[in-house]
């Protein structure tokens, strides 16, 4: 079928009649719904696709598209719930099953992308792509073991899989009997592998290093990885200092909306902000005990939120600064764009929850615009010693351009500058909705801290839950193992082992407390 020519979006529905359902084949409504959705009639597409599978609910890319429609209007359950008769048929397409499951699992719906990962596996058991998508959901669940065990079958299928190496290392603390040191070390002895599995290996040995105080081989093999990581993704400092300063630029009084945005409504987000590793996930994990709070976990939800409104293009602001001069975001377009954000962030939330949390730490680059759109929303900033943050980050392997600064020790002092200039820059902004909470003080006593951020949410502390629902919980970041632990101290001083080998190449780091 061509492509209806392009007119404006209110008359789609008029030309849906030209499709009439039962004079049309399956093949036809589902080109003409795609269509549609490009031009933005959602309604329309949305009967255009249901018609389609209607006419031939065996065509699955028609039932991608609908679930893709919901998702992408912000109707989480309506995406996953297009699946359901096809699930329920037992689809025999281990690919296919593979598709929707990573879909279902983008959506939040862990259980039911477990279950398709189960039959994918159980149609082909060769697919490495399955065994390991089932093994990172199971580290993100907790469950451990099943997690190591999905990732070595995975490897074992495609040795070249490096993300598998490093959640492989990220199921346990090893102990120097563990019978994972001699599989990891004959898969890097192979020397056959892409400068991108070597990179992962490189980590993934490191880690195993400093789990049993080789402080010097784990040095040296995370020195290795960052060095290919550095060379495959570039650290645009210019870019990140100019973003900076067009924030610094903007007067704070530019931040105060006039009048609060229609529907505020509880729940409420509840962002934790800071540096990455620097405990917003473990604290997270803590909040979530209270039945008045829930956890939403880590998305770039925000981010692309003020990109659809135009105040953040590529991080960097669209607007003139001065307050008087500029003109506000438009009420209709925020209210819309504010709503979709709240859906978002609440989906499967119970009855009864006050505040979702939103912890994506790089949010700390949007505090001004979160004072303008969220005026009720709390904002808690995790800060951590930045000696041990510098070490966590150079430890870690996030093969994101976000956070390609990690990748080399100058950049992340760079990095760390820039945070604290910022945050210095919102302190003096947002007053006292923006509060900082250290995490050694969390560590050393965890219960007197969340008390006292419950009480300044005006929550009761006495309504906690128990720590067993708690582990149930989702954890979709880097730190999915060491936040299921009980909380320990060791990560505090974690800098000190290193301090003398990385002086010896990068004496800048006096400047950050470093000294043998």
């Amino acid at each position: 079928m061509s492509t209806p020519p392009s007119q404006p979006a209110s008359t789609f529905s008029d030309r849906e009649s030209s499709l009439p359902t039962g004079e049309s084949t399956a093949a036809a409504q589902y080109a003409w719904g795609n269509a549609l959705r490009r031009r933005g009639d959602h309604r329309s597409a949305e009967g255009a696709l249901r018609a389609a599978l209607a006419l031939d609910p065996t065509l699955f890319d028609a039932r991608l598209s609908l679930a893709f429609l919901y998702r992408d209007l912000g109707h989480f359950e309506e995406a996953a719930s297009v699946f359901d008769p096809w699930i329920e048929s037992k689809p025999d397409d281990a690919t296919l099953l593979g598709r929707v499951a990573q879909l279902l699992d983008a959506l939040g719906d862990s259980g039911r992308a477990l279950a398709c990962y189960e039959r994918a596996i159980s149609l082909d058991d060769t697919l490495a792509p399955a065994w390991f998508e089932r093994g990172r959901l199971f580290l993100q669940l907790g469950r451990f073991d099943e997690a190591a065990q999905s990732l070595g079958r995975a490897l074992a299928i495609d040795p070249e899989h490096g993300a598998a190496y490093l959640l492989l290392v990220q199921t346990r603390r090893f102990t120097s009997s563990d019978p994972l040191i001699p599989f990891i070390e004959s898969c890097a002895a192979q020397g056959r592998h892409s400068s991108s599995t070597q990179a992962c290996l490189h980590f993934a040995r490191g880690k195993i290093h400093d789990d049993l105080g080789h402080w010097e081989q784990a040095l040296a093999e995370i020195e290795a990885g960052n060095t290919i990581r550095h060379q495959e993704i570039h650290f645009d400092r210019a870019h990140c200092e100019t973003r900076m300063k067009q924030l610094l630029a903007i007067p704070p009084a530019f931040w105060i909306p006039r009048d609060p945005l229609p529907g505020q409504t509880v729940p409420e987000p509840f962002f934790i902000v800071g540096l990455p590793r620097a405990g917003t996930t473990l604290l997270e994990r803590l909040f979530a005990t209270h039945p008045a709070l829930a956890t939403s976990g880590e998305s770039d939800a925000l981010s692309l939120l003020l990109e659809s409104l135009g105040s953040v293009n590529q991080g960097q602001t669209s607007r003139n600064p001065d307050r008087a001069g500029a003109p506000d975001l438009p009420v209709t377009e925020s209210v819309e764009a504010v709503s979709c954000y709240r859906i978002e962030l609440a989906r499967g939330v119970s009855a009864g929850v006050h505040y979702v949390t939103d912890k994506n730490p790089l949010n700390f680059w949007h505090i001004g615009p979160i004072q303008m759109l969220f005026p009720h929303a709390p904002i808690l900033a995790v800060e951590r010693d930045p000696r041990d943050v510098l070490i966590s980050l150079y430890f870690q392997n996030f093969d994101r351009p976000e956070l390609a600064f990690s990748y080399a020790i100058p950049d992340i002092l760079f990095y760390l500058n820039v945070y604290r200039t910022l945050m210095n820059h919102w302190q003096h902004c947002a007053g006292t909705r923006l509060r900082t909470v250290r995490y050694e003080t969390l560590v050393h006593e965890p219960s007197t801290v969340v008390d006292e951020i419950l009480g300044w949410l005006g929550l009761d502390p006495r309504d906690g839950q128990n720590s067993v629902e708690r582990d149930q919980t989702v954890i979709r970041t880097a730190s999915a193992w060491q936040a299921r632990q009980p909380v320990y101290q060791r990560s505090v001083g974690r800098w000190k082992p290193y301090a003398q080998s990385l002086l010896k190449h990068y004496p800048e780091l006096v400047q950050l407390g470093f000294s043998a």
